[in-house]
Formats: C-alpha cells, sequence, structure tokens
C-alpha cells in the first residue's frame, strides 16, 4: 500500500504532530518529523508576516494617495500654508514608511526562501521504516 500525505494540509500535519507524540513511534523519526515541524511552523509564521506586511503597505499607499489629492487641492486654492506644510510632513513619513516596509517585504521574501529551502532538505532526509521490509528505513526518494 503506497500513501500520499499533502504536507500543506492541516490534516497532513496534525496526523504527523499526533504520530509524534504516540510512544510507539520510533525516536530518530520523531526527531525528524518535529524538525520538519518545526521548520513548517516558521514557514508558515513567515507568510502570515509577510501577507501583515502588504497590507500594512497596501494601507501606506492608499493614505499617501489621499494626502497627495488633499495637497493639490490646497495648492489650487493657494491658501492653507500651516496645512500644507503638515500634509506634507505626513506625506514625508508615510512615504518613509511604504520604503521601510518595502524592505522588510524583500528581506521576508528571503527569510520564507531559506526556510522553504531548508523544509525541503529535511523533507529529502526524511527515512521512514519500511513495515514490509521488518522495519528497515527506507530512505524517500
Amino acid at each position: 500500500m503506497e500513501r500520499t500525505l499533502d504536507l500543506n494540509a492541516e490534516v497532513t500535519l496534525d496526523m504527523m504532530k499526533v504520530y509524534v507524540e504516540a510512544p510507539e513511534a520510533s525516536p530518530e523519526l520523531k526527531d525528524s518529523l518535529k524538525k520538519l515541524l518545526g521548520i513548517h511552523k516558521s514557514l508558515v509564521d513567515l507568510t502570515e508576516e509577510q501577507v501583515s506586511m502588504r497590507r500594512r503597505l497596501v494601507d501606506f499607499k492608499e493614505r499617501m494617495d489621499e494626502l497627495h489629492a488633499q495637497i493639490l487641492t490646497l495648492q489650487a486654492v493657494k491658501t492653507g500654508g500651516e496645512l500644507m506644510s503638515h500634509l506634507k510632513t505626513k506625506m514625508k513619513d508615510i512615504s518613509d514608511r511604504v520604503q521601510k516596509t518595502t524592505i522588510q517585504i524583500v528581506d521576508q521574501e528571503e527569510k520564507i526562501m531559506l526556510a522553504r529551502v531548508q523544509f525541503q532538505d529535511a523533507l529529502a532526509e526524511l527515512t521512514l521504516p519500511d513495515a514490509l521490509a521488518g522495519g528497515r528505513p527506507v530512505t524517500k526518494k
């Protein structure tokens, strides 16, 4: 019997967690699965953090557009000098935040890529006991 597990599915990860907690599981396999689950958790956390950063970036860009429109309106009216300088200061602040968040997203992409490589490497190194071969480990290919 051959069984394929989707490691992106929550049910698969839950099954692996249950197996790791089972007393009859082999210590070597438990350690390998714990490592694999740990890498996967960090990958999920990094991805969620990146999604949050992207949302924040969209909010910042929307705010910049609003400020730009307000500044253009004030320029057309030729009044509101104090308000104009306040809006320009706000716009610079938001622009700095956009730049900082963009750099963070790029850094996050790198971390995600490294975590994916670690996960794939740990998965490639995973060996499972072959029930038909008397418990002899079988290397995953």
